[in-house]
């Protein structure tokens, strides 16, 4: 059997010692600690950084499980690793922590600094920049201080949701925020509970979209003035910057863009936040569609209506906040000199806010003059109220 091995590969040597000694390993349940830090030492043989992990018979098997404790430039040393693996009687062996049966990740808790995190409270948003996945997500009770602690807990949950593969190669960058208090009210916030969900449907990173809607509430009963969703992506859509732009407020510890603007003009902007707060019909069938219990739904449809009824009627408000910024701006040199970037990750092209940026055809210009355009459009056909809509960055 081991006449194949090469003397001295040291991944040969591990599974020459292991088959050997394997037995001894039946009952590791019986004291693991001796027996992990015994594979530990064989395993840093081959290249520290190594973890490996144990579990008990299932099946009739025992499975031992090689990882990289999610450091991705050990990856391909782990699937060799795996891939040299002969067979051994009763083990399987399994390259990368896997992902935990959802019904066993929905009873996680962990602690960090008196912080309770359980998967059930805490939100995710995704964004994706340059074709890459940055996904977002919040808990209620993070500060900067102890964010970096909420962080490593946070992406431990992760690792259990997605399992170490997924959860280093098909997300970019993880950002940790304090939960909004309005966030029953906010349709972009998807349970975390959903994440394997949205990472599987994903088949490749696009970039999330926001365009700009209307209807007339007393005639349409918030069906859209343009239905097509194919046109309303295209000819009403924003930028992708834009959609960023709107989504900041909730990312950053600073003060975010959209406001320093508004510091800056004088302009009240909180009628342009207010309109990413509107449900429409499939973001309320879609959020409603977590809820476990008839009570928690009406609870949340309950909150979903109050929410829309503050946006009822506000396409004039809106229309003078756009107006009024599309002359100041116009009326401003060197924006982008002015906004302080909080370079927080995934916004941090300040060409956005420039009046000439040598070809870069995405500006806070632009979009504003479009919006402008379709306000003018709609209120042509009735339209008394307005929103943002949000399409998630998927295929």
């Amino acid at each position: 059997m081991f006449g194949l091995f090469k003397k001295g590969d040291p991944i040969d040597d591990f599974w020459k010692w292991f088959a050997e000694n394997e037995k001894t390993f039946h009952n590791f349940q019986n004291n693991p600690n001796k027996y992990l830090n015994e594979l530990l030492v064989k395993s840093k043989k081959i290249e520290d950084g190594l973890v490996i992990e144990l579990e008990p018979l299932k099946e009739g098997y025992l499975t031992m499980t090689v990882s990289a404790d999610g450091i991705i430039d050990l990856f391909p040393l782990v699937q060799q690793i795996v891939d040299k693996a002969p067979p051994i009687n009763g083990w399987k062996i399994c390259a990368f922590r896997q992902r935990m049966p959802a019904e066993k990740v929905k009873q996680l808790v962990l602690t960090v600094q008196n912080l309770e995190l359980t998967l059930c409270n805490m939100r995710f948003s995704p964004v994706v920049t340059d074709g890459s996945l940055d996904i977002v997500i919040y808990v209620a009770g993070i500060t900067e201080e102890n964010q970096n602690q909420v962080a490593y807990g946070g992406l431990m949950l992760v690792d259990n949701i997605l399992g170490e593969y997924d959860c280093a190669t098909k997300v970019r960058n993880y950002y940790f925020y304090n939960m909004p208090p309005d966030a029953d009210t906010i349709p972009e916030l998807l349970p975390l509970l959903k994440l394997a969900e949205y990472i599987d449907n994903s088949q490749k990173a696009e970039p999330s979209k926001i365009a700009i809607c209307a209807f007339n509430s007393a005639e349409m009963n918030d069906e859209e003035l343009i239905k097509d969703d194919l046109q309303l992506f295209v000819k009403w859509e924003l930028s992708n910057m834009f959609c960023d732009l709107m989504l900041r407020r909730d990312l950053v510890f600073e003060m975010a863009e959209l406001d320093q603007i508004g510091q800056i003009t004088g302009i009240n902007v909180e009628p342009l936040y207010d309109m990413t707060f509107y449900w429409d019909k499939t973001a309320e069938a879609e959020h409603l569609s977590y809820c476990a219990t008839e009570s928690d739904k009406a609870k949340q449809l309950a909150i979903i209506q109050t929410s829309n009824e503050k946006l009822i009627h506000n396409i004039d408000r809106v229309h003078e906040t756009v107006i009024s910024l599309e002359n100041a701006l116009n009326a401003i040199e060197n924006l982008e000199e002015q906004i302080v970037d909080s370079n927080d990750g995934f916004f941090n092209d300040l060409r956005y806010f420039a009046k000439t940026n040598d070809g870069y055809s995405d500006t806070i210009y632009s979009d504003i003059k479009k919006m402008s355009e379709f306000l003018v459009f709609v209120k042509s056909l009735d339209g008394d109220t307005t929103y943002f809509k949000f399409k998630p960055g998927v295929s």
